[in-house]
């Protein structure tokens, strides 16, 4: 009995690389034509990816001029955007660009400065850099496998151009569980946000963003967190177009503009959909008044991965409009990796102040190019994840996360098929 119970243990139990999804960071090649692998082994081959990243080549420390870049594969269509803001301006020189390349990169004089598309390797992926940046930017890469996602796909979305009027992603052949979504408002302006929406019974859907627009005399970001759409401008919340998912189809999902028709922009997303036992919730998470342990909860189960979106929002659908707005991030992690990429653009200064940040913390928010709110991830718990913040701020901050878990498939489950007589 002992015996036929530890095989039974090989044959179901799960390893660690079973979770459906990974997350890895590495230094970017400088030189055209160059490749940067990610890997876990025993993952698998992912079927897609999210990536980010920011101006930051050493983990932990802040460097001059605001970058922050991210976007989606299914290594067969690659869909990015970034948002610069250039530092130590006496007008502001801000930018924000959208490519079907996977990473666009903006280098401070507002050129592109790095291109990189994805494919399959084994437990991995590449990026193949067609023009590499000038500095070993560190990379995230966030890959999905099979026991995550059952199907999966990137594209564009144009929405409609009147107010409430509809936009559809039809034809998929399934209904997506997960959308991200990837936005530049402008390509003149910094004016950028990325959004997720969850089929729960019914739409949740949250977006972070920051606008900040070029030629200012005086600085003046703008940043909010919303819930309830998955793409807006950050300018403003009544003056500009933003866009609300407003429901998951049976081959594809809807969006419906909403406010104004002004600076309607090709939405790029990530359509995903669980694998069955997987496990997706979408929620919002404040951050702690002190220092010291915190949980972010409302997963429902342990996940194994999660991905935040970052502002310094005290309040969910409301414009920041003051030194609050200077803060903005992704991060990604994992029980093995965590990882963080954000930028701040002072507020209410006649040269502009700005910079970027990349971590292995779940959490390194910086304003005024110094920490402002920075935590370590402690562990997974039954209900969501346990944090412990050493920085933070006397007033609580909005968040998104999404945990995840994946489901072991029979590829991946430990030791051999057994045969019984």
């Amino acid at each position: 009995m002992m015996i036929l119970a530890f095989l039974l243990l090989l044959l179901f139990s799960t390893p660690a690389y079973a979770q459906g999804v990974a997350v890895v960071k590495s230094a970017a090649p400088t030189s055209n034509g160059g490749t940067q692998d990610f890997t876990v082994t025993g993952f698998g081959t992912p079927v897609c990816a999210m990536f980010f990243l920011s101006y930051g080549t050493i983990n932990g420390t802040a460097v001059d001029n605001a970058m922050l870049s991210f976007g989606f594969s299914d290594f067969t269509n690659h869909r990015g955007i970034a948002h610069v803001s250039e530092d130590s301006g006496t007008t502001t020189d801000t930018m924000s660009q959208r490519a079907t390349t996977l990473i666009t990169l903006l280098h401070t004089d507002q050129s592109t400065d790095g291109t990189a598309t994805a494919s399959t390797i084994t437990d991995g992926v590449r990026l193949t850099w067609a023009d590499a940046p000038p500095s070993a930017y560190l990379v995230t890469a966030v890959m999905f496998n099979a026991s995550m996602f059952s199907n999966c796909t990137v594209g564009t979305l144009t929405p409609n151009g009147s107010v409430d009027a509809t936009a559809s992603v039809s034809g998929l052949g399934w209904q997506p569980d997960l959308v991200l979504a990837a936005y530049a408002g402008s390509t003149t302006s910094a004016r950028t946000s990325f959004g997720m929406a969850l089929n729960d019974g019914g739409v949740v859907q949250y977006s972070a963003g920051q606008a900040h627009t070029t030629a200012l005399a005086t600085t003046s970001p703008t940043s909010a967190m919303l819930s309830n759409r998955i793409a807006f401008n950050g300018l403003s919340l009544s003056t500009v177009a933003s866009y609300e998912l407003t429901s998951f189809d049976s081959g594809g999902f809807t969006l419906t503009t909403r406010d104004n028709t002004t600076a309607v922009n090709a939405v790029y997303y990530l359509a995903g959909k669980l694998a069955v036992g997987a496990s997706a919730k979408l929620a919002t998470c404040t951050s702690p008044t002190a220092t010291g342990a915190h949980s972010c909860t409302g997963a429902g189960f342990t996940p194994t991965g999660a991905s935040m979106s970052h502002t310094a929002a005290a309040a969910l659908n409301t414009l920041e409009i003051d030194g609050d707005a200077e803060t903005y991030g992704l991060s990604a992690f994992t029980s093995t990796t965590q990882s963080f990429s954000g930028i701040s653009d002072d507020d209410n200064v006649a040269a502009a102040d700005t910079a970027s940040m990349t971590s292995t913390n779940p959490i390194r928010m910086i304003k005024d190019a110094a920490d402002y709110m920075v935590a370590t991830f402690t562990g997974w718990q039954s209900d969501g994840v346990d944090l412990n913040y050493t920085t933070t701020n006397g007033t609580a901050r909005y968040r998104a996360v999404l945990f995840l878990k994946g489901v072991a498939s029979a590829a991946t489950r430990r030791g051999r098929p057994i045969f019984f007589q």
